[in-house]
């Protein structure tokens, strides 16, 4: 009876899982049915041409006179990503579906896990973290402000920031060193969510919220949880 529990469980967080990677594919194929790449009025085609990758991240513009870009460094990862792709022969509108997927695909997992950790002592728990997770992909302010312009860093934000709790929280609960690693390499992965600074604000809300709440429901906690927002808010700053 154990085994078989165990194994319509593994089952059920399978086909939850393939279902989003299914809505992912769909969405990235029906973008991309024509064959031709997307380039937005305000992204244009950014990371997807045939620029070196020190000419995509230079801090220093060549339009006009110049200007200062310093943002332009949270590009690195995406264009080596772009880059590697281009290298192992993949087309450059393949290439963009490639990335566009990978953006809408772990953002579905990780909001999914985020909702399972947070509601993980109610009941029906994977049916409310299942449309919670399609909610969070299909609300207004996500196709409309988000996908619906094709801006990037804010693609990149919203697939960083359920990951980015998650991962907070389990480094705060469980207090074992791998969480934090995994938290400072998905921050680096997804570095061109901080390309702005209302991006910076907007993922580091939600952890700061957490931890406040912690702190009031267990006093007895507080130099504890403390402590380890105090430790992962200086290994940020070492990254930034």
């Amino acid at each position: 009876m154990l085994q078989k529990s165990l194994k319509r469980v593994y089952l059920n967080e399978l086909l939850i899982r393939l279902s989003f990677f299914i809505l992912a594919f769909v969405i990235v194929s029906v973008w991309f049915n024509d064959g031709l790449l997307i380039g937005g009025g305000e992204e244009g085609f950014a990371i997807f041409n045939n620029r070196s990758v020190v000419s995509q991240i230079s801090l220093w513009q060549e339009s006009g006179t110049g200007y200062l870009m310093p943002a332009y460094i949270t590009r690195l990862v995406p264009a080596l990503f772009v880059k590697a792709l281009l290298y192992l022969n993949f087309s450059i509108t393949q290439t963009q579906a490639i990335f566009f997927f990978s953006l809408i695909y772990t953002g579905l997992i990780g909001f999914y896990l985020l909702t399972l950790e947070i509601l993980k002592d109610s009941k029906n728990v994977k049916i409310i973290s299942f449309f919670s997770t399609l909610f969070y992909f299909f609300n207004l302010y996500s196709q409309s402000q988000i996908f619906g312009r094709f801006l990037y860093s804010a693609m990149a934000l919203w697939s960083l920031t359920p990951i980015f709790l998650y991962l907070f929280i389990r480094w705060m609960e469980a207090a074992k060193i791998r969480w934090l690693v995994c938290l400072i390499a998905t921050s680096t992965v997804y570095s061109l969510a901080f390309s702005q600074p209302a991006h910076v604000f907007a993922l580091l809300l939600p952890p700061l919220l957490w931890t406040f709440i912690k702190v009031f429901r267990s006093p007895e906690k507080r130099i504890y949880l403390a402590k380890r927002f105090l430790l992962q808010f200086l290994f940020g700053s070492s990254l930034v």
